[in-house]
């Protein structure tokens, strides 16, 4: 007698855990489980850095070389010993000395966000940096320290379009003679700093050119 009144007080709580449990599995399969914990996305921080060092200064650029393909002209720029600045692309011609200073200031203070990696096969196209760049930036900085005395050190940077956003444009190190890639990335470099250099060459520096070089290999002097 006991036990069968037992299971018939059970029941009736029997029932209700099972009424519930349908309940929570239909919540479940029509909205998912009630907290979810989001899956961390965080993409890593993208590495930017200035081209100069701090053990480097200003007076360590002795040359400079602008091209825009996009104007179809040119400048180089060469820094003399009494540190003023003359024209290497034009004979016996003096560029306007405080343009000259302000596009090496401009140059000191470029900095680099990488981007995305390339290799032989990668496509640059959609970078704006094939058939050929938008822009060159080339510059010589005295290389301290050498084996055999001061040397001074080519850079290029081609600049191909601007980004989506409109605020950089893609750049990749080259070699500055035979125009070549170099490195492994493609760089989002700053916009109002390329236009800053290719607004002088189109205005402070326009009355002295002459015909661009047909040599675009031209560089700063390196010995």
């Amino acid at each position: 007698m006991n036990q069968k009144r037992v299971r018939k007080s059970n029941l009736p709580y029997t029932v209700m855990l099972l009424l519930f449990a349908g309940l929570m599995v239909g919540l479940l399969i029509d909205n998912g489980p009630p907290f979810q914990p989001k899956a961390n996305n965080a993409t890593p921080a993208a590495i930017e850095a200035p081209i100069f060092g701090p053990e480097q200064s200003l007076d360590d650029i002795i040359g400079i070389r602008l091209v825009s393909h996009v104007a179809d002209a040119s400048i180089l720029l060469v820094r003399g010993q009494d540190n003023s600045w003359v024209r290497g692309d034009v004979a016996n011609a003096v560029p306007d000395p405080t343009a000259a200073e302000f596009a090496t200031e401009v140059i000191y203070n470029l900095w680099l966000t990488q981007l995305v990696k390339f290799d032989a096969t990668s496509d640059l196209s959609q970078y704006g940096l094939d058939p050929q760049p938008q822009f060159v930036v080339s510059f010589g900085v005295i290389a301290y320290n050498q084996s055999n005395g001061n040397e001074v050190k080519d850079t290029t940077l081609h600049i191909g379009s601007l980004n989506p956003d409109q605020t950089a444009y893609y750049a990749v190190f080259a070699d500055g003679v035979t125009n070549a890639r170099l490195g492994e990335w493609v760089y989002l470099i700053d916009k109002e700093s390329i236009n800053t250099l290719m607004d002088l060459l189109a205005t402070n520096f326009a009355p002295l050119d002459a015909t661009p070089p047909a040599d675009e290999s031209q560089t700063p002097p390196t010995s």
